[in-house]
């Protein structure tokens, strides 16, 4: 996992610059989290997570994105925070709809997040969407960990 979130924050970098953002990334120190999935894919809805929050906060002098990390159970769970002004109730509720955008047109499809979504359905996992009660968008993602293969059950 942090890896996937190192490249895809080296992905956004120019950007992120552009903006004034710094991320401030939460992840344990000197744990693993290890998830069962496609790392490129995972990268691939983290740079639309990330890239989201970005243009939620266009124009906004305290921009700020927060990304944690941690292993719930059987999954690591991720979030992507934005500090801008949240989701309307309408986007609240047509988030993972295919063509939905609040963008203005040309600037986006609308298939982001419905892509995001089935990337990590395809993981085995799930992506959801709300407002942070402080303020902001929170995404999280949970994907499920790598299963631990005991020795005996190791076949040579």
């Amino acid at each position: 996992i942090r890896r996937t979130v190192e490249n895809a924050l080296f992905l956004l970098e120019q950007r992120l610059k552009r903006s004034g953002v710094l991320p401030c990334v939460d992840l344990p120190p000197g744990e693993e989290l290890v998830a069962w999935c496609d790392p490129n894919r995972l990268e691939q809805v983290l740079v639309n997570l990330i890239g989201n929050a970005l243009d939620a906060m266009d124009g906004q002098k305290q921009a700020a994105i927060d990304i944690t990390a941690s292993h719930e159970g059987e999954v690591v769970l991720l979030t992507v925070r934005d500090h801008g002004p949240g989701l309307s109730d309408e986007a609240r509720h047509r988030l993972f709809e295919p063509f939905f955008t609040t963008k203005e047109a040309g600037s986006g499809l609308g298939l982001g997040l419905a892509i995001s979504a089935g990337i990590v359905a395809d993981f085995g996992g799930n992506l959801a969407g709300d407002n942070h009660p402080d303020g902001g968008a929170i995404f999280r993602l949970s994907v499920p960990t790598v299963p631990v293969v005991s020795p005996e059950d190791r076949h040579v």
